[in-house]
């Protein structure tokens, strides 16, 4: 996983195999739409939590070159 960003911009893009889990009371502040490239994003957050806040609404599952990308809720 990559976490790339600072004062307050952040952009998620999750790489290599294994899992990813977003949880917690909060919103994640993403500047760009989440990435899926490998391995699974599991979005784990209290009721009425949004998983994260972007200004584009989609998350983006695989690279169209190989598989193995999963977004789990």
């Amino acid at each position: 996983m990559r976490l790339l960003g600072g004062a307050g911009n952040a952009e998620l893009l999750k790489v290599g195999a294994g899992t990813l889990e977003l949880g917690g009371t909060q919103a994640n502040l993403l500047t760009t739409a989440p990435r899926i490239q490998r391995g699974t994003l599991v979005l784990n957050k209290s009721p009425g939590v949004a998983a994260f806040n972007s200004t584009n609404g989609t998350v983006v599952v695989g690279d169209d070159v190989a598989s193995g990308a999963t977004l789990r809720f």
